[in-house]
């Protein structure tokens, strides 16, 4: 393989900027873990080793993995990181609400693909605490029908607790094997 590129700025030398560089893709990856966007992190991790195959500074490394990294995310997810700070903004003109009669006729039906998958998720909420409902009333009824062996197993257990010794349980146990292999 060719040599690897050396030297360059300074800056990029400095511990400390890497150590700002390390903590930040840290943060980045821990982003993409949080929200199992294993795509990008495949990217961020393809991109920094390809990277290391042409320098030996870690610090462009990471610049190189968080800078490909984070446009292949705006390529690929262009809407969803800038949708939440749309929705939060809120319009003080009131000479803009004349020019958004078409803005809200998309909104509207925004709304209602929105209110449909909620409506879905709710649906599917409510079946699955019913599921869990049945589940635990099956539980609780199996509980009490263990009830009275339990109660048995206890009194047998008290009644023997202390007239047995160590050596007396070990004949006891080769006994009961015994007893089964001969079936």
């Amino acid at each position: 393989m060719k040599n690897k590129i050396t030297g360059g700025n300074i800056i990029l030398k400095n511990k400390l900027v890497l150590y700002i560089f390390v903590f930040l893709a840290l943060i980045d990856v821990y982003n993409h873990l949080l929200y199992n966007d294993t795509k990008t992190l495949f990217v961020l991790i393809i991109s920094g080793y390809i990277t290391s195959l042409f320098t030996e500074n870690m610090t462009i490394v990471l610049i190189m993995a968080l800078v490909v990294s984070n446009v292949f995310k705006q390529f690929m997810y262009p809407n969803e990181y800038y949708k939440n700070i749309h929705e939060n903004f809120e319009n003080d003109d009131e000479n803009d609400d004349e020019n958004d009669d078409d803005d809200d006729d998309e909104d509207k039906k925004e709304m209602d693909t929105d209110s449909f998958k909620n409506k879905e998720k709710t649906k599917e909420t409510l079946d699955d605490a019913e599921r869990m409902a049945n589940i635990q009333d099956r539980l609780i009824s199996n509980l009490e029908k263990m009830q009275p062996m339990v109660k048995e197993m206890e009194t047998f257990a008290n009644k023997y607790s202390g007239h047995t010794s160590s050596d007396q349980f070990t004949k006891i146990m080769n006994t009961v094997k015994n007893a089964t292999k001969k079936k």
